[in-house]
């Protein structure tokens, strides 16, 4: 039996994919907090902004189609000699066949990189960025209007920025910001994000306060997104850094996105996840 705690809203960060295809990217996580038994899934909810991205993503997607699909070799008549003519029509005919067999492929692999890209991009465009810290914020909002015991805010890469960003504002004048009790970011960007960022002084100032929401960071030394590890505490006060095993079965496996996205499948991360929330299960 699982005893009254907060409840977690999940927040994704840059990923390939449609809203739809990106809901239910934190279930192997909340299973192992929950145990497949007591997974609930009113307490652990999710925060899918990818939304806001796809008209932008389809025009990329069909401009990518396009240029992938464009004939890149000149025409075998303006080449010069029979034996350029020829390597030239067999380049056109192997690139063709190329195309036909993985050219879908080629697109994914495009998209998926330039999506990574354009989503941070597009966040720091004050006017996309808006869009999708208003569809955190009313995720939020509404889940801590039906949950009493309070609302545990768990934000993943760009995820942990947008999130930031919320809670700054949520705390710094709203009802809703009193049931946050605690902030989880793995993989953020928090860090060096910060330096990109188009604010002047007095913004910049207010911006690193989420109020008094305990904020924990987690990581891992192997993950390249964190890769200034700990949060400046000296600047981003209250927050408290803990780094994280990479698990040795994943290591086995990885890679740098692999580094980047283990904590979804981390039993460790999983505990002390348990332990912020104040869960128990039987």
């Amino acid at each position: 039996m699982k005893q009254e705690c907060c409840a977690v809203v999940a927040v994704h960060g840059i990923g390939s994919g449609t809203e739809s295809e990106r809901r239910g990217f934190s279930k192997s996580l909340a299973t192992l907090v929950y145990g497949s038994q007591h997974y609930d899934e009113d307490s652990w909810q999710e925060s899918v902004w990818e939304g806001e991205n796809e008209s932008f993503d389809r025009v990329m997607r069909k401009i990518v189609k396009r240029l992938i699909k464009k004939d890149i070799f000149p025409s075998v008549l303006s080449v010069k000699g029979w034996r350029n003519q020829l390597k030239c029509f067999a380049a056109k005919v192997a690139c063709f066949a190329l195309k036909e067999r993985y050219g879908e492929a080629l697109v994914d692999y495009s998209m998926a990189v330039l999506d990574a890209l354009f989503d941070f991009v597009r966040y720091l465009d004050s006017d996309n960025g808006k869009k999708m810290r208003s569809r955190v914020r009313n995720d939020i909002e509404r889940i801590c209007k039906s949950h009493k015991e309070g609302v545990v805010v768990l934000a993943h890469s760009l995820g942990s920025l947008i999130a930031h960003d919320v809670l700054h504002e949520m705390t710094s004048g709203s009802a809703s910001g009193n049931s946050i009790k605690a902030f989880i970011t793995i993989g953020s960007p928090i860090q060096w994000a910060f330096e990109l960022r188009d604010v002047d002084d007095k913004q910049e100032k207010d911006w690193f306060s989420i109020g008094e929401v305990p904020w924990f960071n987690f990581f891992y030394s192997e993950d390249p997104v964190a890769i200034d590890g700990p949060i400046d505490g000296k600047i981003f006060s209250g927050v408290e850094n803990i780094c994280l095993d990479l698990p040795e079965e994943l290591r086995k496996l990885q890679t740098s996105w692999k580094a980047h996205c283990a904590y979804w499948e981390d039993a460790a991360f999983a505990e002390r996840i348990r332990s912020i929330i104040g869960l128990n299960v039987d």
